[in-house]
């Protein structure tokens, strides 16, 4: 079975609980950091001023509320997915021999469940705190031992808990300013069959690491209530997870390094009054995963370093919604994605079998009190084909003297997702 998409693990204050799954965004981003925003596609990330939420695409958002509120949401995501085999082979070089993989695909789904918390409090009238616990990236793709790539890979996982503090500040009547510093948590683990021999069963290989790595955000949004344009800017963050190797079948045990750039970010995000029921909001959110042009790890113990080349492109999402108000309780909501994959057809990996997709939301509002507010949203992401063509090397002392190719695309992916939150005020 394979169980494909994006991870996210949050602590959960007192109960520092973690919840893991699969999530689908592109790369190895995690979109699901808003309920509200989930509703529109995530138009007007960061511009909104719905929901304390914005925070994490644009800080400067906390000037849009007043007061002290909380804020905490969940998702909850169901993914399928089928893999086709498409004349996989194996490749002993010495004799020039190819013996066929068995012609038989991959069918499997995952699902999630995905926090987010957030906090927000005045300072002053003209100054504003916020706080949050997101997963802006994070991955975990995991298929059978025995599946027809065990040996490009069996399991491959990324855990990242973000702790941001943001500060904003109203310059003028019609322009905020916002920043905020983040702790990065990033914990990984890495796994596929080891070949052993003709003949022989395979073992398993497995590289666990982990770092703390530091960032920032910043933000401006120019405007007011009846339309504002925001942009909000995101650090890298540079992982360099130390751990170790482990092939317990062949008695190896050894240090491991691997190093991975989470890229920057920028959002760009507009928001429209266009009547008192109705708003029109955008957003074109840009990622520097140029970053990412190779998943190298590094061993102490004389092995030759692992090279995957990845050759990551930038890449944009486009998003365009709508809010109706329907009263001083209800708010609808709406909105279309589309999210460009920074992964071409050539580098394409079975750890990262990432293609464009397509998002049709829906979502609202249910104002319960003067204190209480209920969020909820829907979203199906609709994925296009991925073909996959990977080669390895299976006898790491004598490259290329057995290759397994791996050939043949997945397809028929989609994932359906559910969020709900609630938003209490604390205090005015």
């Amino acid at each position: 079975m394979y169980k494909s998409g994006k991870l996210l693990s949050a602590s959960l204050f007192a109960l520092a609980s973690e919840i893991s799954g699969s999530v689908f965004a592109a790369g190895f981003q995690i979109s699901e950091t808003s309920v509200t925003s989930l509703g529109r596609a995530f138009a007007g990330n960061g511009v909104a001023g719905d929901s304390i939420s914005d925070m994490f695409a644009n800080p400067a958002s906390l000037m849009l509320r007043g007061g002290c509120e909380s804020e905490l949401g969940l998702h909850l995501l169901f993914t399928s997915t089928d893999f086709e085999n498409q004349g996989s082979n194996l490749l002993l070089s010495s004799i020039g021999a190819v013996v066929t993989s068995p012609s038989r695909g991959t069918k499997g789904s995952g699902r999630a469940v995905i926090p987010n918390i957030y906090y927000a409090a005045d300072l002053g009238k003209d100054l504003r705190y916020g706080l949050s616990i997101t997963s802006p990236f994070g991955l975990v793709t995991e298929y059978d031992d025995d599946w027809i790539g065990r040996y490009h890979a069996i399991k491959s996982e990324l855990v990242t808990i973000d702790i941001n503090a943001s500060i904003a500040y109203q310059l003028k009547d019609n322009i905020s300013i916002g920043g905020g510093i983040s702790v990065l948590l990033a914990d990984t683990e890495l796994s596929r069959a080891q070949f052993t021999g003709l003949g022989k069963p395979d073992a398993r290989a497995t590289i666990e690491g982990d770092d703390t790595s530091f960032g920032f955000n910043l933000g401006i949004i120019v405007g007011d209530d009846n339309g504002r344009l925001g942009i909000g800017y995101r650090s890298k963050a540079d992982i360099e997870a130390q751990g170790s190797l482990k092939i317990p079948r062949l008695g190896v045990s050894a240090g491991a390094r691997a190093d991975v750039t989470l890229p920057q970010t920028v959002y760009i995000s507009g928001f429209r009054k266009v009547s008192d029921k109705i708003d029109i909001l955008g957003t074109i959110r840009w990622t520097d995963w140029s970053s990412f042009e190779e998943l190298r790890i590094e061993f102490d113990n004389g092995l030759p370093d692992n090279v995957t080349p990845e050759n990551w492109d930038n890449s944009t999402t486009y998003s365009i919604g709508m809010n109706y108000h329907i009263d001083d309780q209800w708010i609808l909501r709406g909105g279309l994605a589309f999210d460009q994959t920074p992964v071409s057809d050539e580098f394409r990996t079975a750890r990262i079998p990432d293609t464009d997709r397509t998002w049709v939301s829906l979502g609202g509002s249910y104002q319960a009190s003067e204190k209480i507010r209920v969020d909820f949203g829907y979203a199906h992401i609709f994925t296009d084909d991925a073909p996959l063509n990977q080669s390895a090397s299976l006898v790491p002392t004598s490259p290329g003297a057995l290759v397994d190719n791996l050939n043949g695309k997945f397809t028929d992916s989609d994932a359906d997702l559910l969020s709900v939150s609630a938003n209490i005020v604390l205090g005015y």
